[in-house]
């Protein structure tokens, strides 16, 4: 009795200072507890000191949990709702579960009248949510979710207050065998609305202002200068006088959160004073995750969408920012049950993960664009300004219900490499403003390679101009292939001028496994000597290659445990050897093991690949009928749409070396290209380098070049054509830079030009033919691409 009095007086006292503390939950606890009600009685600790320390200040409301459940209940129905009873019990339990273990959130505050109840549904949904925590080593030390708004001193001098930082930090740590601390710090900024894209900008904004502030602060000595520093021009960073404090507040919010074996006590110890003297590691990202209220409205799905990918500089480091969306039966669906979903955030190690596909035969499931069904689902374009935002699984698929699958393999088997044709002379892309056609020279025997880039940013018309170069192609009889990690060619995605002439076909990915084995022992062929066949070691460093392009959290020692668990699997297994076999193998491999368990389990779970099948790209090269092919990965989360494109890059050129001619063009469309694997050894650089040779042609489109290094840029301004749409303000100056070094003018009036263009309008910078001879001129036009049904009435061509 005595306690409960002394809680209620408490109670009354938070009251008094917090009006949005709603006073009838008070009321009814202190009836509860008064008339013997067994119920838990929650007790609230919040509250941080002046420097950070992790002090905690009783601030008690007497209620009981059944009772802010219930509210929490009503405001997430009127948020996402209406939902069934059930469903709305349970995602209010979910949410109260995983608040509590959250410092710095306070449950009774989100049942008031204010908004506080956004952001408990938003940090409960991320802590429920979050992937393994980049932080390798012996010894993993912490892996914490911090409520930033329990560290306002952190923030007193960025100006413009609470809305100008972001709303969490994840702080992973492990004691790495040097004995330092690995630091792996991710920034988050959540919105919850039923318009996001209000918010998108200031998500961005106030991501983008907590790395500019805190990456500096927690700067490790070893990455600044020793002080007394004097350098007031140049890049290189200053010392901050403060700097022993910051390590200081990191510091004490790792020892508060670590949880050290007691073999491991001193030397965590030792690293943790290490820590505070500036002697650690930091590796830092961020992303936005925006959560849709409308039941209607686009991306509210069940699954987290990648939307879009910024890409930040801060001291030195390129970090891409992820902008996640999804919708209110996301936590609908966690809250029924314990669903494997996943943030896909850029560390992650795995990404959200749907119901596995059926399994299903060796060839791919098609879906012809003619003969969709006039009622199948569509998919929204979503109300990002971006053209490659996911969308949800709502994917039109036709079905032969008598068809049997191994006869497709059979056919696909059956068909011979393809016909050497001569490929077409010129692509018609468009007209300049003295009439004057321009063309993608595609087969003068001058031209230094076959590969087009296609700069621009969301919305401009690059996906347009990428389908009229479709068209040109299936008019002139060259057959294409697109991969679609992006969704951009989506069914409903298509021009209709383009699918009745072309009438494309969609192999859906996500309803049956690519007929392709990325642990299969590739063949290098040499002139003159029998083929060579790859070792098993060599698959593995592959394999690691690509995981690790995508999930850059797995560090020397997993990617080596990877490499030769995947060698001894080839050499014991030989071709039966596949991911599952994988699995088990790494669970036998201890901690680093069940690490690499933890990030591929979600690739494999969603069964992408199935055996092999003979022919498959002779048949998408090679078939009259068809000039079109598209394989289709929408319905996968985007890392793993990532992890399959690079094993079908892989596939392709080791079809490419040892089937293909340079008379024989294979074109691949690849969109949003600066999210792939750019390095030399990858499947990109290679096609880039050496393709021709091989008869690969790349049509490529990108938004941004900001977070490829500089021999990667090089790579990319290899192809022999490139076409400049409006950029975005934040590229402008690079596209500027490639116009002044293809003309006469300075970077400067590119500028004021790229600025001024309207969709559909781009500068050519290519080959074109001298007019009234043959020999190839470069120079740069000012056109404006032709309409696609305007292609199919062309007679003829213009010099």
């Amino acid at each position: 009795a005595k306690v409960v009095d002394q809680m209620h007086r408490i109670a009354s006292w938070v009251l008094c200072l917090d009006p949005s503390v709603d006073e009838r939950l008070i009321q009814k606890g202190s009836a509860d507890a008064q008339s013997g009600d067994k119920r838990e009685i929650i007790g609230f600790a919040s509250g941080v000191g002046a420097h950070g320390e992790l002090n905690y200040t009783l601030s008690t409301e007497r209620a009981s949990l059944l009772d802010v459940q219930n509210m929490i209940q009503k405001k997430v129905n009127n948020l996402f709702g209406p939902w069934e009873p059930a469903d709305a019990v349970n995602a209010a339990r979910f949410l109260v579960r995983e608040a509590r273990k959250l410092s710095g959130i306070s449950l009774v505050r989100a049942t008031g009248r204010g908004e506080q109840v956004r952001d408990l549904i938003a940090y409960a949904l991320v802590r429920r949510c979050l992937p393994e925590a980049g932080i390798d080593g012996p010894a993993p030390l912490c892996d914490e979710l911090v409520v930033l708004d329990a560290f306002p001193h952190w923030f007193e001098n960025i100006g413009g207050g609470r809305e100008m930082y972001p709303d969490l930090l994840r702080v992973g740590a492990s004691l790495a065998e040097d004995g330092l601390i690995d630091v792996d710090a991710t920034l988050m900024e959540c919105k919850i609305s039923s318009d996001v894209n209000r918010h998108i900008q200031k998500a961005r904004s106030q991501v983008e202002n907590g790395l500019r502030h805190l990456v500096a602060r927690f700067m490790p000595k070893a990455d600044a200068p020793d002080p007394p520093a004097r350098q007031i021009g140049g890049s290189s960073p200053i010392f901050r006088f403060d700097q022993r404090y910051w390590w200081a507040q990191l510091q004490r919010l790792i020892a508060n959160k670590a949880v050290v074996d007691t073999a491991d006590l001193e030397s965590a110890t030792a690293a943790l004073e290490s820590l505070g003297e500036g002697r650690f590691r930091i590796q830092w990202k961020a992303a936005t995750l925006t959560i849709w209220t409308e039941s209607a409205a686009p991306y509210n799905s069940d699954v987290f969408q990648t939307v879009e990918v910024w890409p930040f500089q801060q001291e030195g480091r390129q970090i891409a920012i992820p902008l996640i969306s999804c919708g209110g039966d996301l936590i609908r669906r966690i809250g029924g049950g314990n669903h494997p979903v996943v943030l896909p955030l850029a560390t992650s190690a795995g990404s959200a993960a749907s119901s596995p596909p059926s399994a299903g035969g060796e060839t791919l499931e098609t879906v012809s664009q003619a003969d969709a069904p006039d009622h199948a689902p569509s998919i929204a374009a979503g109300p990002s300004a971006t053209e490659t935002a996911d969308q949800s699984d709502g994917i039109p698929v036709s079905h032969d219900e008598g068809g049997d699958p191994s006869e497709t393999v059979e056919t696909a088997a059956a068909i011979s490499p393809p016909i050497p044709r001569k490929p077409p002379d010129r692509l018609f892309l468009g007209g300049t403003e003295a009439k004057r056609d321009i063309f993608w020279e595609f087969g003068h025997p001058e031209l230094t390679n076959r590969h087009l880039l296609i700069f621009g940013k969301s919305g401009v018309g690059k996906t347009y101009a990428i389908q009229a170069l479709l068209l040109e192609m299936g008019l002139s009889g060259q057959n294409a292939v697109i991969v679609d990690y992006t969704n951009g060619f989506l069914p409903d995605h298509l021009e209709p001028v383009v699918v009745d002439a072309l009438k494309p076909e969609t192999h859906l990915v996500r309803q049956t496994p690519l007929p392709i084995n990325p642990f299969r022992k590739q063949e290098q062929r040499i002139a003159g000597f029998d083929p060579i066949p790859e070792d098993s070691h060599t698959v593995g460093g592959r394999i690691a290659t690509v995981i690790n392009s995508v999930y850059s959290n797995v560090g020397e020692q997993q990617r080596a445990v990877l490499i030769e668990t995947i060698a001894a699997g080839l050499d014991e297994e030989g071709s039966d050897f596949r991911f599952p076999a994988l699995l088990e193998r790494l669970k036998e491999e201890g901690t680093v093991g069940l690490s690499l368990v933890n990030k591929l389990s979600p690739l494999v779970h969603m069964k992408l690949f199935g055996p092999d099948g003979a022919g498959n790209w002779d048949r998408l090269f090679g078939s009259d009928a068809i000039r079109t092919h598209i394989l289709q990965l929408a319905g996968i989360p985007r890392e793993i749409a990532r992890i399959a494109t690079e094993f079908i890059l892989w596939d392709l050129y080791d079809y490419a070396t040892n089937s293909g001619r340079k008379d024989v063009p294979l074109p691949i469309v690849l969109d949003e290209i600066q999210n792939l694997d750019h390095r030399l050894d990858a499947p990109l650089g290679k096609f880039l380098t050496e393709g021709r040779k091989f008869g690969l042609s790349l049509i490529l489109a990108t938004q941004t070049l900001s977070n490829l290094k500089g021999d990667e840029r090089d790579r990319l301004f290899q192809a022999a054509h490139k076409l400049f749409f409006r950029p975005a303000e934040t590229e402008v100056k690079e596209y500027a830079k490639i116009l002044e070094q293809g003309g006469n003018e300075k970077a400067e009036t590119w500028i004021a030009r790229l600025n001024k263009l309207n969709k559909g309008e781009c500068y050519s910078l290519g080959p074109a033919l001298k007019p009234g001879a043959g020999a190839l001129e470069n120079k740069i036009f000012k056109i404006h691409i032709s309409p696609l049904s305007d292609r199919l009435n062309k007679d003829g061509d213009n010099d």
